[in-house]
């Protein structure tokens, strides 16, 4: 069984010098308001069905967080990262854990001295008729891009790309979790 954390505790595990953990609660009520991590679980020890997230739910928030402390992009970009993180496409594997941030999670515990080599590419393109699309792909170290990737039609032009490393997000979750293991 994988570790939960309430929202509050969420909000700990993303805080920051920059980001208070009463902000940071915030920003995660925020999150699962717009739909940006998905709520699988509730509390079934207390009366009022507390929320309750994953580890991969963690790493969603901390790279979610990461975007907004990036420039605060818009809608369109945090839903297609979250739902690159939060969503597995079809064909992804046998069984696989509930998301693809649960994974990269499990690859990180698995072996923490040697960096997996996550990295969230983020990318707009515009069609001719002027319509601009937000994609997210994954890639993993040397075994390129998770599911599709982000190939463009034909006839669309790139027009910006943001890389979020996840990497470095690891280490700093993985201590406070442990912290917060300890504290209970």
């Amino acid at each position: 069984m994988t570790q939960t954390f309430t929202a509050a505790q969420l909000g700990q595990l993303i805080a920051s010098e920059a980001l208070s953990p009463d902000s940071a609660r915030l920003r995660i009520k925020n999150f699962v308001a717009k739909g940006y991590i998905v709520t699988r679980q509730r509390s079934d020890s207390d009366g009022r069905g507390t929320l309750l997230f994953s580890t991969g739910d963690a790493v969603t928030a901390a790279v979610l967080s990461r975007m907004v402390d990036l420039g605060g992009l818009s809608k369109e970009a945090m839903q297609a990262a979250a739902t690159r993180l939060q969503t597995w496409r079809p064909g992804e594997g046998e069984n696989p854990p509930e998301s693809p941030a649960e994974w990269m999670w499990s690859e990180y515990a698995t072996a923490p001295q040697t960096p997996p080599g996550f990295t969230l590419h983020v990318a707009w393109q515009q069609k001719p008729s002027g319509t601009v699309n937000c994609r997210a792909a994954l890639s993993h170290g040397d075994h390129g891009e998770l599911g599709e990737g982000l190939t463009l039609a034909a006839d669309a032009v790139p027009l910006a790309s943001l890389l979020v490393a996840v990497d470095p997000l690891f280490p700093e979750l993985a201590a406070r979790i442990d912290r917060m293991g300890k504290a209970h």
